[in-house]
């Protein structure tokens, strides 16, 4: 995965295919149309609980500015590409979509967003081999 802080795009391997992932504005509305205006914070909650649909339905709206109706959310889902990295390469995506070159603010990194805390928790699952906490409740 590599991104391009000029271009706004995030590549990722899909089905042998290195794809190009992007958040224009026009990207960003059609978030914001099918996961509501908090689109964020739904695609945070949709990483945390590992909602794949939300998460497959996020990725295609990125994936349609260059692989027009190539990748539909149903057509990732069937694919399956690998969890983690789909997640990582949507959260860079959507960070660059927002500071582009950017540094991002210190007070940013003082209070990550919600998607940022959701990512630095998957690592250190992945990282730690460990399984997510289970709700007992």
């Amino acid at each position: 995965m590599q991104a391009n802080q000029y271009t706004g795009e995030v590549t990722v391997d899909i089905a042998d295919q290195t794809c190009r992932l992007r958040y224009d504005w026009q990207a960003i509305g059609a978030l914001q149309a099918a996961l509501g205006t908090d689109f964020d914070k739904e695609i945070g909650r949709a990483s945390m609980e590992l909602d794949l649909p939300v998460i497959a339905q996020a990725l295609a709206i990125g994936l349609e500015k260059h692989q027009p109706d190539k990748f539909s959310a149903d057509i990732l889902m069937a694919l399956s590409p690998p969890v983690i990295p789909m997640i990582e390469a949507l959260r860079q995506a959507i960070t660059i979509a927002y500071h582009g070159t950017m540094e991002v603010p210190e007070s940013a990194d003082a209070n990550p967003p919600l998607l940022t805390r959701i990512m630095q928790r998957i690592a250190t699952w992945s990282g730690q081999r460990r399984k997510p906490p289970t709700n007992t409740a």
